[in-house]
């Protein structure tokens, strides 16, 4: 799982550089999103408890996301929103937090 969410991670890093944004914590949200996708998508729950645990030990940045990255910052809050309720994204809230992400990059 870990190998995993880290090559989406760092295949979403180099898609930012070839952009021309600094990391400012583009690789932590994409490791986030993709531990809280791939957890949304475990059919064990022993499994998904390792993803949570997992999305748990890893904290958001505190810094802003590049404005060019910031549809991964808005990835990454409904992801792991959605997946800490055990729902699909699209839930009640969903559009606010999108659009908070999106604007704050946050």
């Amino acid at each position: 799982l870990v190998a995993a969410a880290q090559g989406r991670a760092d295949g979403l890093l180099a898609l930012a550089s070839a952009m021309g944004c600094r990391d400012d914590g583009v690789e932590g949200a994409a490791f986030r999103w993709a531990v809280a996708d791939f957890g949304a998508h475990l059919a064990q729950e022993k499994e998904r408890t390792i993803a949570l645990s997992l999305l748990q030990a890893t904290a958001p940045s505190a810094r802003r996301m590049p404005r060019r990255m910031r549809p991964l910052g808005i990835l990454e809050s409904l992801a792991v929103t959605a997946f800490r309720e055990g729902r699909t994204i699209g839930g009640a809230g969903d559009f606010a937090r999108a659009v908070r992400a999106g604007l704050v990059g946050r």
